[in-house]
């Protein structure tokens, strides 16, 4: 049994190992806390302060256990189960974490720390609304809480409150100007807003105050890139890559701007970083073995499987001739919409339905892996047109249809809602220039989203529209082709209908954002990859009428000239 003497001789050794501690004496502090241990094991104190000790040295799992032990033994002391969450968190057992913290509100329910910490696991965790109610508890009683404000910040973003995300970066950056995180973030807000001018601003403030923050050398590169300044962005991202060399997001954000500078064997290389970034979907877990072009295909099958979008899928779907040029064996994974026009690049190719259960082959690649197993360089695309190919019958339906003799010009102007934040829609009001050309006859190839605006045509302009709900509402990809096989003339926004048109080796006209898709080129009216169509391209950014008096004027020419 412990004495009176002892017990004093027990709190003045904890009383030097805290002094020890506070001041930064890691070490002698530690062999104090044990010294007292060592006198009383079930010291709650002891144990929680050598648990921070335990913490502070990167000894996490001991400083969990420590926490735990004195939890038991004083389970009314709120920033026990804070540290402990924190560690917990660090040990990345995030739902663990939770718990803890939680039981630290519940026995100080004003405990901000506990609320803060709370939020940044909610957010870990993607409870983004749950996270940002934290959050907002921690400012409701620590107002200027920069770290706070930064996330909740960053959580208005995710949820598509850019204005709600603005006002909590200005309250840090007002709070504390050489916050360099918030510039940042706050030139993220601008990005997603299409604001490259503003948000170039806040990534050179964020670099000028903390010039090793590579995340924002990779966001100023971004904001370079899409103000068509390449050659900076370029060098951002060498800076971004200098600090980070691993940093996804900057080989990405380097390989667009390599691609669209035309550097094409360069830029693939760095394309493939794109297995890497955050928002990256997992590449496929498939037994045979990844094929990017270093062996020989002879007598070999190979797989290849789509990524993203249904217009990367019919542009590159062209290197499975190549590869059966080369003598493999060729199954191609097609999203469901494309496997009936797919199927006819050659009766050798066989064209199945992506899905998990795919064709056991010798070699697989991925679609957008392609032109760098194939070696493809800028004089090299392989550009043979058509490799796809309309179904004899529908087009023969559609002739009967789209039957006269004024010029027949497919129109698309919006690509899928879920692509928005590409940019690269515009009003079908803009094509009105077009309408009032003689000899002209507008026929929407639009379906989906943007064909509400048909019925708010502006005065004077008429297009005709083919309803067709055979496949989910939205025109069937055979259904298009055999359309696009019986106009003289597509005229489209960047999307997938563009390179279906291309494929079939069909004139159109692609109209582009002032700084355009990597495949379309920093500048020039024609396209490596498509040799029927032609590229017209805002001079101004956000200018879609300007560039339509120019297709306008190149629409009455070819009018003009009979077609």
């Amino acid at each position: 049994m412990a004495t009176p003497g002892n017990r004093l001789k027990t709190e003045a050794l904890l009383a030097s190992a805290m002094q020890l501690h506070e001041a930064g004496h890691l070490a002698e502090a530690e062999k104090r806390y044990r010294a007292v241990l060592q006198q009383n094991p079930q010291h709650a104190a002891a144990l929680y302060l050598l648990g921070l000790v335990s913490i502070s040295t990167q000894k996490l799992q001991r400083g969990a256990d420590l926490l735990a032990r004195s939890i038991r033994l004083n389970p009314d002391f709120p920033p026990a189960y804070l540290n402990l969450g924190i560690c917990l968190a660090a040990l990345k057992r995030p739902r663990e974490a939770l718990a803890q913290y939680d039981a630290a509100l519940q026995r100080q329910p004003e405990f901000v720390d506990a609320w803060y910490n709370r939020g940044v696991v909610l957010k870990q965790l993607g409870h983004a609304r749950d996270a940002l109610d934290s959050f907002d508890r921690a400012l409701a009683l620590r107002p200027g809480d920069v770290e706070a404000l930064n996330n909740r910040g960053l959580l208005h973003s995710s949820l598509g409150r850019p204005t709600a995300a603005l006002a909590d970066f200005d309250r840090v950056v007002a709070l504390q100007p050489d916050f360099a995180p918030a510039h940042c973030n706050r030139g993220l807000v601008f990005t997603r807003l299409r604001q490259p001018d503003q948000a170039l601003a806040s990534f050179n403030r964020a670099v000028a105050l903390q010039p090793d923050l590579a995340e924002a050398w990779c966001n100023r590169g971004d904001a370079l890139h899409e103000l068509g300044r390449l050659e900076e962005a370029g060098d951002s991202f060498d800076k971004a890559l200098a600090l980070q060399p691993d940093l996804a997001e900057a080989h990405f954000g380097r390989s667009l701007t390599l691609l669209l500078s035309g550097r094409y064997p360069e830029g693939f290389r760095e394309h493939e970083w794109r297995h890497r970034r955050s928002s990256a979907v997992q590449p496929r877990r498939l037994a045979s073995k990844l094929w990017l072009g270093e062996s020989s295909l002879s007598e070999r099958s190979l797989l290849i499987h789509p990524e993203l979008y249904l217009g990367d899928m019919v542009q590159l779907s062209r290197y499975a001739l190549l590869a059966r040029q080369q003598g493999a064996r060729v199954v191609l994974a097609a999203q469901p919409p494309l496997r009936t026009l797919l199927a006819s690049l050659h009766r050798e190719i066989t064209v199945v339905e992506d899905g998990p259960a795919l064709p056991r082959t010798d070699l697989h690649c991925p679609l957008l892996s392609l032109p760098l197993a194939f070696g493809t360089a800028l004089e090299t695309v392989p550009a043979s047109a058509p490799y796809l190919h309309a179904d004899p019958a529908l087009a023969e339906a559609w002739r009967h249809k789209l039957a006269g003799k004024a010029l027949k010009v497919g129109i698309c102007w919006q690509g899928h809602p879920a692509r928005a934040e590409l940019d690269r829609g515009f009003p079908l009001a803009v094509f009105a220039p077009l309408a009032r050309v003689p000899g002209v006859r507008l026929v929407s190839l639009q379906t989906g989203a943007g064909v509400e605006q048909l019925d708010a045509l502006p005065p004077g302009m008429a297009v005709e529209h083919y309803a067709d709900t055979s496949d989910n509402g939205l025109r069937p990809f055979p259904v298009l082709a055999a359309m696009i096989a019986n106009l003289d003339l597509v005229i489209t926004t960047d999307t997938v209908v563009a390179h279906v048109a291309g494929a079939l080796g069909r004139p159109a006209w692609v109209v582009l954002k002032h700084v355009a898709d990597w495949r379309w080129g920093r500048s020039g009216t024609t396209t490596p990859w498509y040799p029927t169509l032609r590229l017209f391209r805002q001079t101004q950014r956000g200018d879609w009428g300007g560039v339509f008096v120019e297709v306008a004027a190149a629409l009455a020419e070819r009018a003009w000239n009979g077609g």
